[in-house]
């Protein structure tokens, strides 16, 4: 009978797995399309102008070297960036399709249920549908290169140190031993890891360094009758060491300086701050409302159900550090949309694993949480191909403009006058309407088009009136 258990056991592991892996495919497939359709928009343009100018790696870090010393100190993402501008377009869309994916998963990684099955794809669906849904400034920090760049790709560099780090406290619980040198290595490849963590976002990396010290605190309470040295393992030191430095190299960076000089407030001083905390939670209203009000629905739940703060020690680290993260930017004048993605990973980690942590002690609990996922799948469903058909729309829009400008150079012409693309396509997933040109050549993002595509000028008029006169 048990070894019949055993099987059956198995056999359902195993169509958990396919239903998994099915899951992680089409969510590829998913952001892939998106990513195909998003055109190259803005400082794709700029940056992508001066790196054609770099002959060698050398020149590149050279570069990044400059723009360290005068503009910011987001070296790593910014790096990966000019990598990917000196590969053929479609490298990028399909590594950071990959990316995305990852980055799902890690915050699936993230979120731990005891005795629970290894591929539990309603929880990977609730992560990748949130963060679909309310993921912040969505197709700035995910679609758009720059923009991915800077905050998908420095989140995925984030959790996955957070994770080894918070892997390495399960590893050490279940009595492994690695030895001496295994030590040393495990110790100088997590300062590493940390210095790379560290120097990615300011306020997402500093978000990172705040979840590995309050596990290594919470650490050493729960084994506070023990020595401290056989405790405190070398790498959970070096791990937080790193990110430190990391922290610290992009934060002082002198370009930080000269940017911050360049945003104009209104107000300064004390009631620059108020304004700065106000700007900041109204951000947070219009982009986390129903996260924070499900988590608090979820919190009250578990509550009545008897669970304890204790018992729930995860999903009040990723709350508590979603809202330090988005507050911090208090401290820098300028506090945009997508400088909120970080928090909102963090939010979303959190509100599913209190889901997880609501019991199905009844029969409605589990027809509330199975019906919820479905739901914003039903929801997702809808959006995205109204979504999807509006991007396709604005990419041929752009092909056109872009097969245009082309054209018209080859034909000896230096001022060109292009379409604006059609503002009935606007939705949720595009930026091209954050960037677009102007009829004025002199407008900073005309003068990108300019420059990158070498010509003298460049307007734009409406659609319709272009395709009068110029077709």
């Amino acid at each position: 009978m048990k070894i019949d258990h055993d099987a059956e056991m198995a056999r359902g592991e195993g169509k958990r797995k396919i239903l998994f892996i099915i899951t992680l495919i089409i969510s590829f497939v998913a952001i892939f399309v998106f990513n195909i359709l998003t055109p190259q928009i803005s400082d794709d343009f700029s940056y992508g102008m001066e790196v054609k100018n770099a002959k060698s790696l050398a020149d590149l870090f050279a570069q990044e070297y400059h723009q360290y010393m005068t503009w910011t100190g987001r070296s790593v993402v910014h790096m990966i960036l000019r990598i990917f501008l000196c590969q053929p377009v479609i490298v990028f869309k399909i590594l950071n399709s990959i990316m995305f994916v990852l980055l799902t998963l890690l915050m699936y990684w993230n979120i731990r249920i005891e005795d629970d099955h290894k591929y539990n794809t309603m929880r990977l669906l609730m992560v990748t549908i949130l963060l679909w849904l309310t993921g912040a400034a969505f197709p700035q920090t995910v679609l758009w290169e720059v923009g991915a760049c800077n905050y998908l790709w420095g989140s995925a560099i984030i959790l996955s140190f957070v994770t080894l780090y918070i892997y390495g406290f399960r590893r050490v619980c279940g009595g492994s031993s690695i030895g001496t040198l295994g030590s040393i290595l495990i110790a100088i490849a997590a300062l590493i890891g940390g210095v790379l963590a560290g120097w990615c976002n300011e306020n997402t990396s500093g978000g990172g360094l705040l979840i590995t010290l309050c596990f290594l605190v919470f650490w050493i309470r729960e084994n506070k009758g023990e020595l401290v040295r056989s405790v405190i393992h070398p790498w959970m030191v070096t791990g937080i060491l790193g990110q430190i430095i990391g922290l610290a190299i992009m934060v002082l960076a002198p370009g930080n300086q000269g940017r911050a000089s360049a945003i104009e407030e209104n107000h300064d001083g004390i009631y620059g701050m108020f304004s700065r905390v106000q700007k900041i939670t109204l951000l947070m209203r219009d982009e986390f409302f129903w996260l924070i009000a499900a988590c608090i629905v979820c919190y009250v739940l578990c509550r009545l159900q008897g669970k304890l703060n204790s018992e729930m020690k995860n999903a009040w680290i990723f709350f508590t550090v979603s809202f330090l993260t988005s507050y911090a930017m208090a401290m820098s004048p300028d506090q945009q949309k997508r400088a909120f993605f970080g928090a909102g990973l963090f939010l979303i980690i959190a509100l599913v694993q209190l889901i997880e942590y609501v019991q199905d002690s009844e029969i409605l609990i589990t027809l509330c949480k199975k019906s919820a996922v479905y739901l914003l799948l039903l929801c997702f469903f809808f959006t995205y191909i109204d979504c999807g058909a509006m991007n396709a729309r604005i990419y041929r829009d752009c092909k056109t403009r872009t097969d245009y400008i082309l054209e018209q150079k080859a034909a000896g012409s230096d001022d060109i006058t292009v379409p604006l693309v059609h503002k009935a396509f606007n939705n949720r997933y595009t930026e091209v309407f954050g960037s677009e040109l102007k009829e004025d050549p002199g407008y900073w993002i005309n003068v990108q088009y300019e420059a990158y595509f070498g010509v003298k000028s460049i307007r734009a008029i409406d659609y319709d009136e272009w395709e009068e006169k110029y077709q």
